[in-house]
């Protein structure tokens, strides 16, 4: 909680005259535990629902001075710290299989987001979040539908 949601606050707070006198814009990255629950992972939630709270009432308040502010949800990133702590001992192709695209992603799917969210292509853009997660994070996807499908596809 401090560092995720204090330490967002207290960055946009001291970033808030650059952000003002440029017109700028700013973009956070939460997860998917913002919106739903998941085993162990209660003050991660709380945190991440705290960030895109924080980013669409900043993005209320601070769109008067032209200052636009996003979040990206990503799902799971290979070769992160995030995919081997929540993948456990969960195989590469059992992960790959609770994505409805097929493949985990990369760091430079969420870099994309990130510089398309900060540049003027996204200029009417502000109080979004999206997510990056190859459909992850849609209900409906992962454990019970894998096994639905698994049976369906026998």
């Amino acid at each position: 909680m401090e560092i995720d949601l204090f330490g967002t606050f207290l960055t946009a707070r001291h970033a808030f005259e650059q952000l003002k006198a440029t017109r700028g814009s700013a973009v956070c990255i939460t997860a998917g535990q913002a919106f739903d629950p998941y085993w162990g992972q209660a003050h991660v939630g709380a945190a991440k629902a705290g960030i895109e709270n924080l980013m669409q009432t900043l993005a209320v308040e601070w769109g008067t001075h032209g200052i636009r502010l996003n979040t990206i949800i990503p799902g799971p990133i290979a070769s992160t710290k995030g995919v081997e702590v929540m993948g456990g001992d969960m195989s590469d192709k059992k992960m790959r299989a609770a994505v409805p695209l097929g493949k985990l992603g990369e760091t430079t799917d969420v870099a994309n987001m990130a510089a398309f969210l900060a540049s003027p292509l996204a200029a009417w853009v502000t109080g979004t979040s999206i997510r990056v997660d190859g459909g992850s994070n849609l209900h409906g996807a992962g454990g019970c539908n894998n096994s639905v499908k698994a049976f369906f596809a026998d």
